[in-house]
This record gives structure tokens, sequence and C-alpha cells, in this order.
């Protein structure tokens, strides 16, 4: 596979990297889809990248607590800025800050729906990724006024079958870890397969109680 073909890969695993914790851009000018959808969790956003570094979007959020009322969502407007980046032949490394400014509907666990609030929503990730290896850590916490704060930390790690060249399907096995103390006090395991081609990928898989979680992503050039 050319090098220059193995680092178009690389930095395209980092764009699907954070559909669940937060917003990330394509190149220059693109416009980026993503949507996530499980029992107790959904992420909406579709963005703009107006440098090869920054991108502006808005989206959606929801959060909910297993076998309760207890819900929170979140809709608003989001920026994303790619803080660092480290190449090296066969790999890369990307830093990541995003924002998230909205407006914040949470019910109670007893049911009381709260009025809506500003909320704010700002995250950090790190991934690196070669053509073979894939490795993901990030932490995001939704704030607000009257106490609202909710906390999303998340560890990701995967490996691709076989290298293929850029105009071919690559499908890769990935377990996440995930941890929201406001909702449960458990870790959220959950294996899946992520299938890459070119711009497009898409994720299909279950958590270890069986739950499924259905993600998609596209990056458009007009």
């Amino acid at each position: 596979m050319p090098r220059a073909a193995r680092l178009l890969a690389c930095a395209l695993l980092a764009l699907p990297a954070l559909v669940n914790a937060g917003p990330l851009t394509g190149f220059k000018d693109s416009w980026m889809v993503m949507g996530e959808a499980s029992e107790l969790n959904q992420d909406w956003m579709i963005n703009r990248a107006f440098t090869g570094k920054d991108a502006l979007g808005v989206g959606y959020h929801r959060w909910k607590m297993d076998g309760s009322p207890h819900r929170v969502e979140h809709t608003g407007v989001n920026y994303v800025r790619r803080v660092a980046r480290w190449n090296r032949p066969d790999s890369q490394a990307n830093l990541w800050f995003a924002l998230d400014v909205g407006t914040t509907r949470e019910t109670h666990p007893s049911g009381h729906r709260m009025a809506d609030r500003t909320g704010w929503m700002p995250m950090v990730q790190f991934d690196w990724e070669t053509t073979r290896l894939y490795t993901l850590v990030s932490a995001a916490t939704l704030r607000g006024k009257g106490g609202l704060q909710y906390d999303t930390y998340k560890a990701q790690a995967g490996f691709s079958f076989y290298e293929v060249n850029f105009d071919e399907w690559q499908p890769w096995l990935v377990v996440e870890a995930k941890r929201m103390p406001r909702f449960d006090d458990k870790v959220e395991v959950t294996p899946f397969l992520r299938m890459i081609h070119k711009s497009l990928y898409v994720e299909v898989g279950a958590n270890t109680e069986g739950k499924p979680r259905v993600a998609v992503m596209k990056v458009f050039a007009f």
C-alpha cells in the first residue's frame, strides 16, 4: 500500500472516533454528518470545516438511565479544534478540543422535568492510529446552572483484520469502555464492528448486556 494512501487512511480513522463524545472535523470546506443510536444514548451532528483544523456545527445529544425516567437532552451549537497532530511514516496521533453550547432539558429520576437551561459541554480527546491499530481516550462534561453536571469518560482500542487500498472496505474490531457516573457507576463495555470505506464508516455492535448500537459517519465535499 503506498505511503500516501496509508497516511490518508490514518487521517480518516481519526474522523469517526468520537461520535458519542463530541464533534470532530473533516478536511477544509467539507461537511460531516454523524449519528449514533442505542437504547441509552443518541448523538446526531452536522458540521462544516472552515479550516483544516476548525469546524462549526449543530447537534443533538441524549442520555438516559437504564430502567428509569432519568433523561438528559442537549441541543446546541458546537465548535471543534484540532489542537495538535503528530505524523509518523506509518502512524498518526491527534489532540482535539470541542465545545458545545445550547439548551439542556433534564428529567429527574422521580419523573419531574426541570425547566430548560443553558448548558455547555467541553470535551478533550487523544487518539492514535496506524493502518492496523487504533486507540482513543476522551473526557467530556456537561455543565449548567442549578447544579447541572454530567461527565462521560471513554476509551477505545481496536485492530483491523488486514490492510487494504484506500478505495476498498476495511473491517475493524473495536472495544469501547465508557462510564457516566451520574447515570450508572458501572463501566459499559461494547465491542463493535467498524467498516470504513473512503469517507464513509458504519459501526454495528452491542454492549455486554446485549443492547445494540449503530453509528454512521460521512464526509461530503461540495
